[in-house]
């Protein structure tokens, strides 16, 4: 019994473990608002965990995965707020007077039209990334989502099936739920199908980070190579059959 009561006591202490930081997401990212950058900001939201591990920080990287800023900040005055979510703004100060915001974290460098995101912890865990429009080399974090590049005027949306929509802004706000969706880059479409002619996803082009099979650590190979097959080889077997059914029905003739 003692032995039962001990171990229910360390399971106790460890529990609170799993729900510091961990489920914190990339919710919004804004990219230009009135035909300028100057208004940007990305809104962190969560379940309402602690966030004990100052600083957090964002770190911002280009498409080819050179960092552009690292912009550290103080989440202590964070608190779980009985499982609701909790929506951190980190905007420009732009963005905070073009919709009226005012908060204490402040989005101090220039979000690339494409580019990356992710949001780590002080023990260096990246806890969320996010890389929208065309990346060619994905900064890698425990957790890893793409996104269609927001146009002025939009916002890139985390929904609950983990895919981005674009639609108007809604800072310190429930997300839309209705937008566009699209691909995350237009040279690398999302798989799709499967068609009349073709049991496999439509690919992007080859060196590309997804290419359509959705395996963002490697080369899809291009739309032909692999998901459309030999078409030479498919062309010969085929005459291949013919010419074997034509010469056994002439040696039948015989």
């Amino acid at each position: 019994m003692r032995y039962i009561a001990s171990l229910l006591g360390v399971m106790v202490a460890i529990g609170p473990a799993y729900a510091v930081d961990h489920q914190a997401r990339i919710g919004e990212i804004m990219l230009s608002k009135n035909g300028t950058t100057a208004n940007q900001f990305i809104e962190i939201q969560d379940p309402g965990e602690t966030f004990p591990g100052n600083p957090y920080r964002l770190e911002i990287y280009t498409a080819t995965g050179s960092m552009v800023a690292n912009s550290p900040f103080d989440l202590g005055d964070v608190t779980p707020n009985g499982g609701t979510l909790t929506r951190l703004f980190v905007g420009t100060a732009g963005a905070k007077t073009a919709f009226g915001i005012t908060s204490t974290y402040t989005l101090n460098a220039t979000l690339p039209a494409d580019g990356q995101v992710c949001f780590v912890n002080v023990s260096n865990t990246k806890i969320h990334c996010v890389y929208w429009g065309c990346v060619t080399t994905p900064i890698v974090g425990n957790n890893n989502s793409r996104s269609p590049a927001p146009p002025d005027g939009q916002s890139a949306q985390l929904q609950s099936s983990g895919l981005y929509l674009l639609a108007a802004p809604t800072p310190n706000a429930a997300n839309a739920t209705t937008g566009i969706s699209g691909p995350a880059c237009p040279t690398d479409p999302p798989d799709a199908g499967p068609f009349a002619d073709d049991i496999g996803p439509i690919d992007g082009p080859s060196g590309s980070p997804d290419a359509g099979n959705n395996n963002n650590n490697g080369d899809g190979d291009g739309c032909c190579s692999t998901e459309r097959g030999n078409v030479a080889g498919t062309f010969a077997l085929a005459l291949f059959v013919v010419l074997s059914v034509s010469s056994s029905r002439r040696r039948r003739r015989l």
